[in-house]
């Protein structure tokens, strides 16, 4: 949770405090499905790059033969 305020920091987006534990709560796990989404986003991404890496690989020993 620390990351993701050090985050909100740095691009001048603060949130303001909350009172209501209940709505505390629920603000903190959108707020942790938004960096679950997001990082399983950039695995995807990540695995996309190597798949892509491998297809270019597997055509150019393709045509060297």
């Amino acid at each position: 949770m620390q990351d993701i305020i050090e985050i909100f920091e740095k691009h001048n987006s603060y949130m303001v405090g909350i009172n209501d534990e209940e709505i505390r709560k629920h603000v903190e796990k959108d707020i942790m499905q938004v960096a679950k989404i997001a990082n399983h986003s950039a695995k995807i991404a990540r695995l996309n790059s190597i798949w892509k890496k491998q297809i270019e690989d597997s055509k150019k020993t393709i045509r060297m033969e």
